[in-house]
């Protein structure tokens, strides 16, 4: 059975999108990327540990493929970018309501209702099953309950009002710390898992 993880990047107040115009993530996933050798490390041990991609329909739409995929060309042999050939080969789906049309290689479209879904995708393998996608998509798949395991990756920056991975559950949620791993170039990671 797939361990279901949820990896965002998030500001320090919790906020994974905002309407405002500011720049609040340290990485915008060009090819300048500050992050300091540690954490790179040990994201991309991250995705050697995954055996499969969740992706949302609006992530696949607006190029998460063909951008790593253009990573992964251009820093062909560089270990600090091996996530992203890794991007390319691993099983992807990609979740919609209805089926998503795509020409992404090794992508398959995930669609129905979201719970029946998600269910049906974690008992379709076995290993870390790394989901990605926007505010609305991650606080529909968090009222599901089954997310695994919270990955957030706290960038040094506050972006007051915007969303969170948990607008969709108006009671809440507890959460028990697996993980706290502060680096240097200031970025906090930390992983829970549903108490």
């Amino acid at each position: 059975m797939h361990k279901l993880i949820l990896q965002m990047q998030m500001s320090a107040d919790g906020r994974v999108a905002t309407q405002r115009p500011i720049n609040w993530t340290l990485w915008g996933w060009g090819d300048h990327w500050p992050w300091d050798a540690a954490l790179r490390a040990d994201f991309n041990a991250t995705f050697a540990r995954a055996s499969a991609i969740l992706l949302s329909r609006a992530m696949a739409a607006e190029g998460y493929l063909d951008h790593w995929r253009g990573m992964a060309e251009r820093h062909r042999g560089n270990a600090d970018y091996a996530f992203a050939s890794r991007i390319g080969t691993l099983p992807k789906r990609v979740y919609g309501r209805t089926p998503v049309n795509g020409e992404w290689p090794n992508t398959r479209s995930a669609h129905g209702p979201l719970h029946e879904v998600i269910a049906r995708l974690k008992q379709d393998g076995d290993g870390d099953l790394l989901c990605f996608g926007g505010a609305s998509f991650a606080s529909a798949l968090a009222a599901t309950g089954l997310i695994d395991e919270f990955q957030f990756y706290l960038n040094p920056s506050a972006i007051g009002p915007g969303s969170s991975p948990f607008d969709a559950m108006p009671h809440g949620k507890a959460l028990t710390l697996l993980s706290s791993c502060a680096y240097a170039c200031g970025i906090v990671v930390n992983r829970y898992a549903p108490a």
